[in-house]
């Protein structure tokens, strides 16, 4: 079960999965002319450690249903909107959304994040990890 859950963080963690994150992340820190008080680097390092865990989360879950990653990457993206706009404010500082549009990082960061869980993860999951009945 250890050996599972490694592999889970691991497979989560890993380029496939972040990639999508880290890229627009990077194109919008470069774009806006790399403001100071966005901590980028933290960023290589979070954003992997959290998919990972969600990643953990994403193998027990699918044990119950593909369908499930779905829900999970939905959850991870909703936190991820949470905590970018209200304690990083990054839809201002990053993506320099008005206070008015803000809002629309909820809708679209669950729906990302179900996709890349779904598409991206779950398959690398189910193709590296034994499923444990």
């Amino acid at each position: 079960m250890l050996k599972n859950n490694i592999h889970a963080f691991l497979l989560a963690s890993s380029l496939p999965g972040v990639f999508v994150t880290l890229s627009y992340l990077g194109y919008n820190f470069a774009k806006n002319k790399r403001p100071s008080d966005v901590p980028f680097e933290l960023f290589g390092i979070l954003v992997p450690i959290a998919f990972g865990i969600f990643g953990i989360i994403n193998y027990h879950a699918t044990m119950m249903g593909s369908q499930n990653s779905l829900i999970v990457g939905a959850i991870f993206g909703f936190a991820l909107s949470m905590f970018g706009r209200f304690y990083m404010k990054l839809p201002s500082k990053l993506f320099m959304l008005e206070e008015k549009k803000q809002n629309i990082v909820h809708f679209y960061a669950p729906v990302l994040y179900a996709l890349i869980f779904y598409i991206i993860i779950s398959p690398l999951q189910d193709l590296f990890i034994p499923k444990i009945v």
